[in-house]
């Protein structure tokens, strides 16, 4: 059942939640992206399209951007856990 505005409630119930429980890779993305800090650009976040969540979409550019979490957290783990190491 669609609420008028060309995808369901509870797709757009879930992108709520998304927002909420943003991973750590997403917040530094949105820091990034958020507030117009590209010129010209409006970026939103966990946008429901179609049958889909993406992470970030610009209807500028028509770009989406999806980050994989759970990949970039360990990563950043990783980095952090080396520096540490060095001193």
């Amino acid at each position: 059942m669609s609420d008028g505005s060309g995808f369901s409630s509870p797709l757009k119930e879930r992108s709520r939640e998304l927002r909420r429980l943003q991973t750590i890779a997403e917040k530094h993305a949105w820091y990034l992206l958020r507030d117009r800090r590209t010129p010209g650009l409006k970026f939103r976040r966990q946008v429901p399209i179609d049958d889909f969540i993406v992470d970030f979409y610009c209807d500028e550019l028509k770009l989406i951007i999806e980050i994989d979490g759970d990949v970039h957290e360990r990563e950043v783990k990783a980095g952090r856990d080396k520096v540490r190491m060095k001193n």
